[in-house]
């Protein structure tokens, strides 16, 4: 197996994973990312990262459709690149393409200085989201212990089948 792989779940601290969240919108989404980034000690200028995770929505919407978002911006406070998960417990409007509501989200905060970074991690979040098993895993998830757990297990075993020796 190949041990250069990059794995969403080494971009997940368990402190950074938030289930049955009850926010009312996609600004409130947004908000809510740059502030727990902000306690969490991701960044230290939450208001700076909460206008560029607005000025991508603004572009154009984060919401890939089946309820999923993944919100991203860059800063250059951080050195590496770090991934919270959100599960909404109300599905919000997000303007998906498919014009579904959004009730998992995944903030990717990425550093400026590795953009290659910024489009590997969006590659691998949405490869993954492609699959029923894992989007099911989150929405069932009870604590985010076992969610991490779970999405590493999930990887683990897709790298494995692409990589066998």
């Amino acid at each position: 197996m190949r041990e250069d792989v990059l794995k969403i779940s080494d971009f997940i601290e368990t402190e950074n994973i938030y289930l049955d969240v009850e926010l009312t919108d996609k600004e409130a989404v947004l908000k809510f990312i740059a502030q727990t980034a902000g306690q969490n000690s991701l960044v230290t200028n939450d208001e700076m990262l909460f206008k560029g995770l607005a000025l991508r929505e603004e572009s154009m919407s984060t919401g890939v459709g089946q309820g999923i978002a993944f919100p991203h911006t860059t800063t250059p406070e951080r050195d590496q690149a770090a991934v919270m998960i959100i599960r909404l417990s109300t599905p919000v409007p997000f303007d998906a393409i498919d014009d579904q509501d959004v009730d998992i989200v995944f903030a990717i905060i990425i550093p400026e200085s590795n953009q290659t970074q910024h489009l590997q991690i969006l590659a691998r979040v949405s490869r993954l989201c492609r699959k029923t098993e894992f989007t099911g895993v989150v929405r069932r998830a009870k604590d985010p212990q076992r969610l991490k757990d779970a999405i590493k297990g999930l990887e683990d075993e897709i790298t494995g089948f692409f990589y066998q020796s």
